[in-house]
């Protein structure tokens, strides 16, 4: 289960697929490495991550993009 808090708002793309606008809810991913980026064009930011997610812990990934 991975669970993004963003502030503020973003576009979140998982390994180059669209999620969606945060708030996104919480969502079961296989287990495995993944790449994570979070765009807000108002900032003009982009920030990529790289993530584990592995089966059997909860992944909360905080991102504030006022700070990145």
């Amino acid at each position: 289960m991975v669970e993004f808090r963003v502030r503020p708002s973003a576009t979140v793309f998982l390994s180059g697929q669209v999620l969606g606008d945060t708030p996104i809810p919480p969502m079961e991913l296989p287990a495995g490495t993944y790449t994570v980026k979070f765009v807000n064009k108002t900032l003009a930011k982009t920030v990529t991550k790289s993530i584990d997610v592995s089966p059997d812990r909860p992944l909360i990934l905080t991102i504030n993009l006022l700070e990145e």
